[in-house]
């Protein structure tokens, strides 16, 4: 079997209602117009208890913002109220005090993390070393769910699941037309002088390419692009060697 993409939550769950949240009036209006417009967008102060009922969500997902919060407990404790019993909770890219960081925010220890942990009832939990992680997701090789990679207090980042831990799955069906899509330009890139298919691998400041400046072993500086070869279908062979992402049509 094939290592085929898993399909996006939005087309797997087609009749999901998806709630996002944060604090930039600026961001919510960017998922809404390009990312996914069918959510439901709310302004909100993470610092503050959070605007929903209790019990109320299937999946709770914060990505790249516990650390950046003032309030982290009261932060963590209203996650696991407005999720259901029964759901996860995932916080993907929690910065490590332990290990340096161009951004840090706030961050835990790891012993400090699942202390915490403990305190707010979140269990069981795990942590994953999201480099591992990221890796594996970079591999040609089927792979399923990679709860074997736990992270160590010298992980520079941790990815925390809180809940109960999925079975394996499957990936998609190469022959589901669900999973079909176009190709788009990875927004790191940008056209290149003249008028040929040339696209050059461009930071958006030296603060982002000092933070991701791992991005530079996986991504080739140059790319060349066939505009009409971006119309064909998914070619699902491929996945495993290019990022596909939604951005703005002239981006």
């Amino acid at each position: 079997m094939r290592n085929v993409p898993r399909p996006p939550v939005r087309q797997r769950h087609p009749r999901a209602r998806i709630v996002t949240a944060d604090a930039s009036f600026f961001f919510m209006m960017m998922v809404k117009r390009f990312v996914v417009p069918s959510a439901t967008a709310v302004c909100l102060d993470g610092n503050a208890p959070l605007p929903f009922k209790t019990d109320q969500f299937e999946l709770a997902v914060s990505a790249d913002g516990w650390h950046y919060l003032d309030a982290q407990a009261l932060f963590l404790h209203e996650l696991m109220r407005v999720k259901r019993p029964e759901a996860n909770l995932i916080m993907l890219h929690v910065h490590n005090r332990a290990v340096p960081n161009y951004t840090p925010g706030r961050p835990f220890a790891l012993d400090e993390i699942m202390r915490l942990l403990r305190q707010t009832h979140a269990s069981p939990a795990v942590a994953l070393n999201e480099r591992a992680v990221a890796a594996r997701a970079w591999s040609h090789e089927p792979g399923d769910w990679p709860f074997d990679h736990v992270a160590d207090p010298h992980s520079q980042e941790f990815d925390l699941w809180i809940g109960e831990l999925p079975s394996k799955t499957h990936g998609a069906n190469a022959g589901d037309s669900s999973a079909l899509g176009k190709w788009i330009v990875n927004p790191l890139y940008v056209r290149g002088s003249g008028s040929g298919g040339k696209y050059i691998r461009q930071f958006a400041d030296h603060q982002y390419q000092q933070e991701f400046s791992d991005l530079t072993l996986l991504l080739p500086e140059e790319v060349y692009i066939d505009a009409a070869g971006l119309e064909v279908p998914f070619d699902f062979a491929l996945a495993p060697r290019r990022m596909i992402l939604f951005v703005p049509e002239g981006y």
